[in-house]
């Protein structure tokens, strides 16, 4: 499966309603790739853009 903004490629692992800085609902979403690495994004709920990338490689 290709991650929400079409980035990666992986694996969803879960997706949980959070917030960001602006008290903005967004949606966390885990990716996990082939490699294992797992990348978490931040979708702003209401249009859909992505807020935040961050790349976990352990």
């Amino acid at each position: 499966m290709t991650s929400p903004t079409g980035k990666k490629n992986g694996t969803v692992t879960s997706i949980d309603p959070g917030d960001n800085d602006k008290d903005v609902l967004v949606w966390k979403t885990d990716v996990v790739t082939k490699d294992w690495n797992k990348t978490t994004f931040d979708i702003e709920a209401s249009n859909g853009s992505m807020t935040h990338e961050e790349t976990d490689s352990d």
